[in-house]
């Protein structure tokens, strides 16, 4: 499988499943970062893929960008303690070509907590890994955003005013795609469901 960013407009098909997360191959390790305090836990996992190394990088420096807010905003507490766990799955395993993996952190701050995801791919032996934004080439974004906003109404679900007018919320959509062996891209849509786009 090659990687390709898509240039076109999307058409989008709702309601495809896709692709359940893979097993991790037995050659495939986990790294981690703990810090065991009883006033602000923190647990971080990474993936160590043999030939594919990159990958491991640039989850472990999504992770560290996230660590480090938190570090800096959530303020020790014994009495409701703040805490931090990251944790990976396997998406992709092609041998010989690409791996994926899709990063969930969830992030607890005494009083509620937060899941976000991401994902990321490499190919074997490739001196880079690819975010989930760079699955969908810059000149194609809007047409993408707009595409997956209209899908999600044409659905029958809410989308809020400020999602499909806020640079910042509609490039979110990009955190957390991957894509399935036949090739169409998968943007996960928060609240449990996916749509598929191809």
């Amino acid at each position: 499988m090659r990687t390709r960013c898509v240039r076109d407009a999307v058409a989008v098909r709702p309601g495809v499943t896709p692709p359940a997360a893979v097993a991790a191959p037995a050659t495939w390790a986990s790294d981690q970062l703990v810090e065991n305090r009883p006033d602000r836990p923190v647990f971080l996992a990474w993936p160590v893929v043999p030939d594919a190394a990159p990958l491991g990088t640039a989850v472990r420096a999504w992770l560290d960008e996230r660590l480090e807010v938190f570090r800096a905003d959530e303020i020790p507490s014994e009495e409701a303690p703040p805490e931090l766990n990251g944790q990976w799955a396997a998406t992709l395993d092609e041998p010989g070509g690409m791996v994926g993996v899709r990063v969930e952190l969830y992030e607890f701050s005494g009083a509620n907590g937060a899941l976000t995801s991401a994902t990321f791919h490499a190919e074997r032996g490739a001196t880079a890994a690819l975010s989930g934004r760079d699955l969908v080439a810059d000149e194609s974004a809007d047409a993408f955003a707009d595409a997956t906003l209209a899908a999600l109404r044409a659905a029958g679900h809410p989308v809020l005013d400020d999602l499909a007018a806020t640079p910042a919320a509609r490039e979110a959509l990009f955190a957390d795609l991957t894509f399935t062996r036949a090739g169409e891209l998968v943007v996960l849509r928060r609240r449990g469901g996916r749509g598929t786009l191809q």
